[in-house]
């Protein structure tokens, strides 16, 4: 399964990431409505190398494992890939592009591949809707709460008495 999903939000490419790198915001906004684990084992702050002990549940199976911060480039891309675990399964990217004079587009892409064979493949088509909507809910959370931040556009210049 390869899912995208885009949002517009409506502060500056700076604040979106930085917002995304807080560590203790990730719980607010992060895809997965059967998380019942999301532990930090790298200390901040979040770069290449930076581990992360999660568990969750899908379909009735809960899954543990450890994912790894694979690539961080500043205000562009963030990829987080499992690196162990009860089943292999897993990969994520955030894209981050600027919109506009002071917004930003944030980009969502979620790879899995369960085990099991064909009833995986098929598990994997079954739960493809359900992943795009808890992906298109996380996004919105994490817009929710980045927006909510007390950011102030800059103020318009003024041009009058120029020559």
């Amino acid at each position: 399964m390869d899912v995208l999903c885009h949002i517009g939000i409506d502060v500056p490419l700076d604040v979106v990431f930085s917002y995304y790198s807080d560590q203790a915001r990730l719980q607010e906004w992060i895809p997965g409505g059967g998380i019942l684990e999301f532990t930090p084992l790298s200390a901040p702050p979040k770069k290449p190398g930076s581990r992360y002990r999660m568990a969750y549940r899908s379909f009735g199976v809960t899954f543990r494992l450890i994912t790894e911060l694979t690539a961080l480039d500043t205000n562009r891309l963030s990829v987080m890939e499992q690196v162990s675990g009860d089943y292999k399964c897993f990969r994520y990217e955030m894209h981050f592009s600027p919109a506009g004079a002071n917004g930003s587009q944030l980009a969502m892409r979620i790879t899995a591949r369960l085990p099991w064979g064909i009833l995986g493949s098929f598990a994997d088509w079954l739960s493809r809707p359900l992943v795009r909507g808890d992906i298109e809910k996380a996004l919105q959370r994490f817009k929710a709460g980045v927006e909510a931040l007390e950011y102030q556009p800059p103020a318009p210049t003024s041009h009058a008495g120029r020559v």
